[in-house]
């Protein structure tokens, strides 16, 4: 009862001020903090200590009052606060302990003072209706001052909210929570869920609370992001690849490999593709690849390279939007060649015929070889070849012709064994090659064997003397063969065929 006083007497003080309504609003609030109360709670204290104040006044009717305190014109002095039991005594009032309520008055204070008489005395009934009336005029104006704290505390507070009762899921555990609170915030305070910085929350944070709200809270798990190459570790809630995918804002990236449901330790991997060209095999394609180098989208296009291909951008280029890439196939080998291998000649000298006259003994028969190359091929082209071997396959059979030694006339002027020499009065021009034949000797379609004839190089002016002692040669444009040692006399073997002129 001494605290419902206590609080009512600061209330009543707080109204009897004299102070402006901001004021007024800020005095109440300090004396709500001042009963460490809750503002419902301050509410229901103030209605607690109007009841007690007023039940401590009709306790007391039954008893009797100081005139003075009842009714102070009629005794003609000031009030004065009188506890139950009290006593008087001369011209005032002492104030003893408190005694029992309801409880009759001493008598002998009674008699001493000569003003508390009988209930039943007019001027006591007077004082306890004026005091009744008193009290009934205060009780309305505490009532004013409820309602009008009441009206103050809901403008500086506002309404209280109603109780909600909402449903949380934290990562799929559900519990359900009572709370007066204003926003989703307010709902996961008062269960005490602390959201992570990657954490989210459905409805946001900030979204009012509503009879029909469920939260779900959703944690943050690590995942590994293999992004083009590039690998780091993130933090998300999503659970499909495609969502993560979406939330990161990466554009056209393609999921190339990911679990069906994320969770913590996965490994995500997103590819950008690209358009591309690739050229190979003689045809060309447009194509678009995830891969992150050549070598990989040849490989996914069903492209497959042999050891020695070329490729250009080389396979270990990365992936570029609009690239083109060609393929050449180099490849090495071996090609056969069959080539015709001349019969040759053999010469035999035969005494029974005359210095110069030959005679085929055994007509000779070409051979063929197969020579094997190496050969280098790009794109099944013939790039190089390289000779690693000869095969036979028929062995030539050389020409056989006897050669006659018998002696012929020579000239006086020759000298002895010289050939004689014919005036120089024919000539002839044409082609001049050599070939194995007797030393100092030549071959012509139709001079008499024996016939000395000078051959001039056109070419660089030397010139020598053979014996036609053969027949020769069939090519066209040549008009004389001659030994080697004779050729090498005019040219270097090594030009085979030169230019000459004959004489005779």
């Amino acid at each position: 009862m001494t605290d419902a006083i206590s609080r009512s007497e600061a209330i009543y003080a707080l109204v009897q001020a004299e102070v402006s309504t901001d004021s007024l609003e800020q005095q109440f609030s300090a004396v709500v903090d001042l009963m460490e109360l809750e503002r419902p709670s301050a509410l229901a204290a103030l209605a607690e200590a109007s009841d007690l104040i007023e039940s401590d006044f009709w306790s007391t009717s039954g008893m009797e009052f100081d005139l003075a305190v009842a009714n102070p014109e009629l005794v003609g002095f000031a009030p004065a606060r009188v506890f139950e039991g009290a006593s008087t005594s001369g011209a005032g009032l002492t104030s003893s302990p408190k005694k029992a309520l309801r409880s009759d008055p001493p008598k002998d204070a009674v008699a001493s003072t000569g003003v508390l008489e009988s209930s039943a005395d007019p001027d006591i009934a007077l004082a306890k209706r004026h005091l009744r009336i008193r009290h009934a005029f205060s009780s309305l104006a505490f009532m004013v001052v409820l309602l009008l704290v009441a009206l103050v505390g809901a403008r500086i507070f506002g309404a209280t909210p109603p109780v909600r009762y909402v449903a949380i899921s934290v990562d799929g555990a559900v519990s359900t929570i009572e709370t007066r609170g204003r926003n989703v915030s307010d709902a996961l305070a008062a269960a005490n869920v602390e959201l992570g910085k990657h954490d989210r929350v459905l409805p946001s944070a900030s979204a009012a609370l509503t009879g029909e709200t469920n939260v779900r809270v959703l944690r943050s798990f690590p995942v590994l992001l293999d992004f083009d190459g590039t690998t780091r570790r993130i933090q998300t809630t999503r659970k499909s690849a495609e969502a993560l995918s979406r939330e990161l804002a990466l554009g056209a990236a393609v999921v190339t490999s990911a679990p069906k449901r994320l969770s913590a330790g996965a490994a995500v991997t997103l590819r950008t593709p690209h358009s591309i060209t690739v050229q190979a095999d003689g045809s060309s394609r447009t194509l678009s690849t995830t891969e992150l180098t050549i070598g990989e989208a040849l490989f996914a296009s069903g492209v497959v390279l042999g050891a020695n291909d070329e490729v250009t951008p080389p396979v270990g280029s990365v992936m570029a939007e609009g690239l083109t890439i060609r393929v050449t196939r180099l490849a090495q080998g071996e090609r056969a060649v069959l080539v015709a291998v001349p019969a040759g000649e053999e010469r035999r000298n035969d005494s029974s015929l005359d210095v110069g006259a030959t005679r085929v003994i055994r007509s000779g028969v070409n051979g063929q070889n197969r020579i094997v190359y190496r050969v280098a091929l790009r794109d099944g082209v013939e790039a190089s070849r390289q000779a690693i071997r000869t095969e036979v396959v028929v062995a030539p059979v050389a020409r056989i012709v006897a050669v006659g030694t018998r002696s012929v006339r020579r000239s006086a002027s020759s000298g002895a064994g010289a050939p004689a020499a014919m005036g120089n009065s024919h000539s002839e021009s044409g082609q001049g090659t050599h070939y194995a034949f007797t030393s100092s000797s030549c071959a012509h379609k139709s001079l008499p064997f024996g016939t000395v004839v000078r051959i001039i190089n056109t070419n660089s002016g030397a010139s020598t003397t053979c014996t036609i002692r053969d027949r020769g040669p069939f090519a066209s444009g040549r008009i004389i063969d001659m030994s080697l040692d004779t050729f090498a006399r005019i040219a270097p073997l090594s030009q085979g065929v030169i230019p000459v002129r004959i004489e005779w």
